[in-house]
């Protein structure tokens, strides 16, 4: 066998030295070439010169993931994201290892949700910080590379030896690729050895200390206690409270303000928003150092030591790396679960509320709320039209746009109880909006505009797409725009060079940029898609397979365009037409504007009507109503005494006696 191309993940002492034994073994006279995919730099350049001593040139492989199409032009992104990732949860699912823990668990108990996730957002595939979706990428661009280098031999790629291997062989295999693992770097093995130490009990438990110690809020058990909670059941909600206001949504229902208690692991909130709480009534508790910053706001640090003893399940002393991870995951959540139990048992909790549906974490406190003979609800926050396996759900009550959401929902292994439509709950805003949108029209029209357009970016191909349109303003003086960036903190970086022609754009007056993000994070809350899109005459979403915005545009009534360059044919966007409402070049989409504004009016230009009971069958900006007015429901059947299921069965009854069988679905 004559081979005259290797690949390698990442220039290694482990790699090197199957390289030079693969160079011995065909006795390869002629200089060969091995390509690299991630960068080289410092040590590792040592590699290079050495390898070349051995008639072996080492060259970086020149790609981009978010280039790489399949024959067909689909984004093969995508395509791992809503299909091959929850292909190999599958293969890995039937593995032996998971079918010795799946003989001492519950399955219904959510931690194979958990693992799921963890498996699939976890780098623990390797050790240089790789997710799974990232490794099936980076075979994508060998094989693709591979082919326009037209090898007169087998592809091979020497990957660091990580969990899963036989998995990872397997689909390595179907894109022409033989996987040779090798074994970790020094650099690999210190990494995993920070990775274990940090997971540790002994240096959670010493970390939540020293973080207790130190912290400036340390009155929680003053503070909170069963004494001063009440003895009312509450409603514990883990939200970004920047995105759901307690002035607008969480204040349109009956719910009991003083049985509302707001909590957060993850995301900061600041002072206007704890503000808004505390003038409701209702309350908010930190989970973690720094969420509160300057406020007098209730920490919760638990002793990480009492709960992670005596973890049940795990098996300890095995020498196979992914039982390893396994018992590792399930620790985690044993760990996550009595975490949360313990809080819900301070506060008084029955229900537990979150849209945080792409972590693990709120899996493990609904397995605790439901251990404890509680609730758990889950709010859909994003338009998610095809399933992907860290997008699964454990949860009694989805509150979603659609009963469709469900199908969704089940394809991607979730276990739910309710389906309740609510609708779309970001609409409850529009009215509020409508003023401002007024104001930011007639600006850019006494500027000269006579058509506007809004625009809402993914942060995909920034440069070309805002290229665009910033030559479009300086030349055509009629034109007006409206940017509503998907991450306005860091659009000038983004941008680089481009931002000059975005100041020039901007200085026509004719262009507005909602350029104002949320102190903590780099995306903007307070300007939603729906204030751009009532402001404009047409907008333009330019994700079609993460087209929340292009959504919410739709249900103002403004004609709304999607611009496809990914492919994503497997929309039921594209029943509205491909230049209609779904275009996948600028130029085919620019000829439209202009010919159904100037010329004859297109029929269904931007009409999203076939489609948008779909997608929320109310469109009457009450999904916030009707979501809290449940969760009231819920609560007054706890005050009552009732036990779980009753009190689960009697609100799915008034709920569909109020708002139609159909809304409401059982599983």
């Amino acid at each position: 066998m004559y081979l005259d191309i290797i690949f390698i993940e990442r220039l290694a002492l482990g790699s090197v030295i199957k390289v030079l034994l693969l160079q011995k073994e065909y006795w390869i006279k002629n200089k060969s070439v091995a390509y690299y995919v991630d960068p080289v730099n410092g040590f590792n350049k040592f590699y290079k010169l050495f390898l070349n001593l051995f008639f072996v040139s080492v060259q970086k492989i020149d790609f981009r993931y978010e280039h790489l199409v399949d024959e067909m032009g689909t984004n093969i992104r995508l395509k791992i994201l809503h299909e091959d990732l929850n292909n190999v949860l599958l293969k890995i699912h039937d593995s032996g290892c998971f079918k010795i823990l799946n003989q001492h668990i519950d399955n219904n108990n959510g931690i194979n949700i958990y693992i799921g996730k963890k498996i699939t957002i976890d780098p623990w595939f390797g050790y240089y910080n790789k997710t799974l979706q990232q490794i099936l990428l980076m075979f994508h661009a060998v094989s693709q590379f591979a082919k326009k280098v037209d090898s007169k031999g087998n592809a091979i790629l020497f990957v660091e030896k990580r969990t899963w291997m036989n998995e990872l062989v397997s689909y390595a295999s179907e894109l022409g690729i033989e996987l040779v693992p090798y074994r970790l770097s020094m650099k690999g093995l210190m990494q995993r050895s920070i990775a274990l130490l940090k997971r540790s009990k002994n240096l959670r438990s010493i970390k939540t200390s020293l973080d207790y110690k130190f912290s400036k809020n340390r009155n929680f058990r003053k503070n909170i206690t069963h004494n001063n909670m009440g003895k009312k059941p509450k409603v514990v909600i883990d939200q970004v409270m920047q995105m759901y206001g307690v002035d607008t949504v969480w204040s349109s229902s009956e719910l009991t303000p003083g049985n509302v208690i707001f909590v957060s692991k993850t995301h900061k909130i600041g002072r206007k928003q704890f503000c808004d709480i505390i003038n409701a009534g209702m309350k908010f508790i930190s989970l973690a150092p720094g969420i509160a910053e300057g406020l007098d706001v209730p920490l919760y640090l638990p002793q990480h030591g009492k709960l992670a003893n005596k973890i049940p399940y795990v098996k300890k002393g095995s020498d196979n790396l992914d039982r390893k991870i396994i018992n590792q995951y399930v620790e985690d959540f044993v760990f996550e679960k009595r975490y949360w139990s313990d809080l819900f048992n301070r506060l008084v909790a029955k229900i537990y509320v979150t849209s945080h549906k792409w972590s693990s974490d709120p899996v493990a406190a609904a397995a605790a709320i439901h251990e404890k003979g509680g609730i758990s609800a889950l709010f859909q926050s994003s338009y998610s039209e095809f399933p992907c396996p860290y997008s699964a759900s454990y949860s009694h009550v989805l509150f979603s746009f659609s009963p469709k959401v469900l199908d969704v929902e089940l394809k991607q292994g979730s276990l739910i109880k309710y389906n309740i439509c609510v609708g779309y709950i970001g609409q409850f805003l529009n009215k509020s909006l409508r003023s401002s949108s007024k104001e930011l029209r007639k600006k850019l029209q006494n500027n000269g505009a006579e058509k506007i357009i809004s625009f809402f970016d993914q942060n995909k191909n920034a440069k070309i797409n805002y290229t665009f349109w910033f030559e479009k303003i300086l030349n055509e003086n009629w034109l007006g725009l409206i940017i509503k960036p998907k991450k306005p903190g860091s659009l000038k970086e983004d941008l680089g060079e481009v931002s000059k022609l975005m100041d020039k754009a901007v200085e026509t007056g004719r262009c507005h940029i909602f350029s104002e993000s949320d102190e903590f994070f780099v995306k903007n809350y307070k300007n939603p898609p729906a204030e751009a899109a009532m402001s404009a005459d047409v907008a333009i979403h330019d994700e079609l397979s993460a087209g929340t915005a292009g959504i919410e545009a739709a249900l103002t009534g403004t004609p709304t365009l999607m611009f496809d360059s990914n492919g994503w044919d497997h929309s039921q966007i594209y029943k509205l037409g491909v230049g209609k409402v779904v275009f996948k070049d600028w130029e085919s989409l620019w000829d439209a504007l202009i010919d159904h504004w100037k010329k004859k009016q297109i029929p269904g230009f931007g009409d999203w009507s076939p489609i948008l009971n779909d997608l929320d069958p109310f469109q009457d900006g009450k999904g916030s109503y009707r979501m809290t007015n449940y969760l009231n429901w819920l609560l007054e059947g706890f005050n009552q005494g009732r036990d779980r299921e009753t009190i689960l069965s009697d609100a799915a009854e008034r709920y569909s006696k109020k708002w139609g069988a159909d809304k409401i679905i059982s599983t």
